[in-house]
Formats: C-alpha cells, sequence, structure tokens
C-alpha cells in the first residue's frame, strides 16, 4: 500500500471512531429523569431541618434572654439576708464579767449606807436616771464591779451627762485608790471595749479627781455614748489597775495609795453631772 492509500485509510477510520462516540455520547446526555441540580443557596444538610430552626427561631423559643430565670420561670428566687436591727444587742454573745472567776458582783457601793448595785436610782437616789446629783463616797471591794441597771425617761429634760470623780478626804484607812473604769451598756457586767470603745460607750479616769471619760448623751449626733429614751442600759463600774490600757479582761486594782497594809477596796466620791440641759 501506497503512502496515499495509507492515509486515506487513516482517515476514514478516525473519522468512524469520532461519530461512535458522538452517538454514545448523545444517549447518555438525553436522559435526565429524577435529576435536579443543586440550589446554590441551600445550606449542607436536612432542608426541612434548617426551615424548622428559623421557624423556632422566628417565635422566641430556646433563646438566652440574659434574665437567669428565663429558662426555668418557677425557679424560687434567692433568699436575701434581712439587715439586722443594729440597735439590739444579744448578751448572751459576749462575753460578762459574772463569766469570770476573778471578778465578783458587788453587794454595795455606797461607804456610809446601805445601796443595791444593781440599782442606778438607788445608788444615786433618784426617782428617775439621771437621779440626784450628790456626790457620796463610792467603794468597791478589790475584785467587785457594780452594774445599775437605769431606763431613760422618754421625756428627759437632759440632754448630755456623765460623772465627776475626787479622792475621799479624809479617807478610811481600808479604802486606797484606783484608776476608775465606767462603761454603758444594754449588758450587766460589760465592759469589753471591742464593742463599745467606737461608741464612746466606755473609759478609764486618769486621774483621781475630775469627769470620767465616759459620757452619755439622748443625742444620736454627738460623740457621746448615745441612750436611747425609753431604753434600759447599765452603768458599769469597777476599779483597775493602773495602766490606762482598754483591755479586756480588765485587771483588778490593788487599791493602793494609803498607809494602811488592810487596805481592801477602791473608793472616791461620785456624783453625776449634766454638761448640757433642754
Amino acid at each position: 500500500m501506497n503512502s496515499v492509500h495509507r492515509s486515506n485509510w487513516y482517515g476514514k477510520k478516525k473519522l468512524s471512531l469520532l461519530v461512535i462516540l458522538l452517538i454514545v455520547a448523545g444517549g447518555c446526555s438525553s436522559d435526565t429523569t429524577g435529576y435536579s441540580e443543586p440550589d446554590a443557596g441551600d445550606p449542607p444538610g436536612d432542608t426541612e431541618d434548617v426551615q424548622q430552626q428559623v421557624e423556632d427561631a422566628d417565635s422566641g423559643s430556646d433563646l438566652d434572654t440574659g434574665d437567669p430565670d428565663a429558662e426555668n420561670p418557677d425557679a424560687d428566687s434567692p433568699d436575701v439576708d434581712e439587715p439586722d436591727a443594729g440597735d439590739e444587742v444579744d448578751c448572751d454573745e459576749r462575753t460578762l464579767l459574772s463569766d469570770l472567776p476573778e471578778w465578783t458582783l458587788a453587794d454595795d457601793v455606797v461607804y456610809d449606807r446601805d445601796s443595791d448595785p444593781t440599782s442606778y436610782v438607788d445608788v444615786f437616789v433618784g426617782d428617775e436616771f439621771p437621779g440626784t446629783n450628790n456626790n457620796f463616797p463610792f467603794y468597791l471591794k478589790i475584785g467587785e464591779y457594780a452594774a445599775m441597771e437605769f431606763t431613760v425617761p422618754q421625756d428627759m429634760d437632759y440632754i448630755t451627762g456623765g460623772w465627776r470623780k475626787a479622792p475621799i478626804v479624809p479617807s478610811p484607812e481600808e479604802i486606797g485608790q484606783g484608776w476608775l473604769l465606767i462603761a454603758i451598756s444594754p449588758c450587766s457586767g460589760d465592759f469589753d471595749p471591742d464593742y463599745l470603745d467606737e461608741s464612746n460607750c466606755i473609759g478609764v479616769s486618769q486621774t483621781n479627781e475630775g469627769w470620767n471619760p465616759t459620757r452619755w448623751s439622748i443625742d444620736p449626733d454627738t460623740d457621746e455614748c448615745y441612750i436611747e429614751p425609753g431604753e434600759t442600759y447599765y452603768m458599769n463600774v469597777l476599779f483597775m489597775e493602773d495602766n490606762n490600757e482598754l483591755e479586756f479582761p480588765p485587771t483588778p486594782s490593788p487599791c493602793e495609795g494609803v498607809p494602811s497594809e488592810e487596805t481592801t477596796s477602791c473608793g472616791t466620791y461620785l456624783q453625776r453631772g449634766i454638761t448640757e440641759s433642754n
């Protein structure tokens, strides 16, 4: 076979193969039953599930509103502690001198007459607080304290007051000197500065004469120890060691200062005083 005939043969062969391929291809593309092109906007996954999620979102289902009770509207609200009354004092929560073996409640405090050291108006001889302004020899045996109860009158004329002290002259031989500690408290025998110092309701006399620093007032806006009309308090008194430290418990005074070796008590003239009245 010459070259011309060979070329014509190959040409016919290629043409026949091309016709066959076109026929086969046309047959495959002609049947499109059951097929649909994907929508470029459809998200992956089940279309019905996505639609349900959208409807739930529109209706507000399962949304976090920021309210902690939104997911459980029946949940109980947290308990809120009510504020304490503030003015009420639980004496059982305090350590009182009656709880300490080194201290004893006195049975008498006025040297020249019988007196009740648990009653303010019996000691200061008056119908009601703050009592008479007469002075008298006030004394306590070593390791004793007084707790004189008083009630503040509702219509008291006096606004502020306190107590003055001076040496007993002449002093009985058995009565020495000590630093006078006075505390005003709703509790009998309460001398704890942790509770009383910030309110100026406790103070110790640094000298044998003058005002004791514990002063009271029915005016809550002063710097004095506030006492409320109609309420009951105690004037707690003792003689402590001369160290001027408001420590608890206080150390009993040895009641020195007199030549007698028989010193058994501390004493001072004591008088109530008024610094301001209506």
